[in-house]
């Protein structure tokens, strides 16, 4: 799952898939409760996959491209 992003030049969270990250195929939302919605807490899937006490190496999520809009 992943969560909000924030940053140093303004007061409001971002989405975490507004900025050009690899997307999962599914694009399922979690349910929020009332206290994530007032923290401004937007819970999605992630492509990530992990499993406690399992030794695996790096993987590639996704290969992409950024454009020098994207980069900004």
């Amino acid at each position: 799952m992943v969560n909000k992003l924030t940053s140093t030049k303004t007061q409001m969270p971002y989405r975490f898939y507004t900025l050009p990250f690899c997307k999962p195929p599914s694009g399922h939302k979690e349910r929020e409760t009332l206290g994530e919605v007032l923290m401004g807490d937007r819970i999605e899937s992630s492509g990530y996959h992990l499993q406690m006490k399992v030794n695996e190496k790096c993987k590639i999520l996704c290969r992409k491209e950024y454009t020098q809009e994207e980069g900004r």
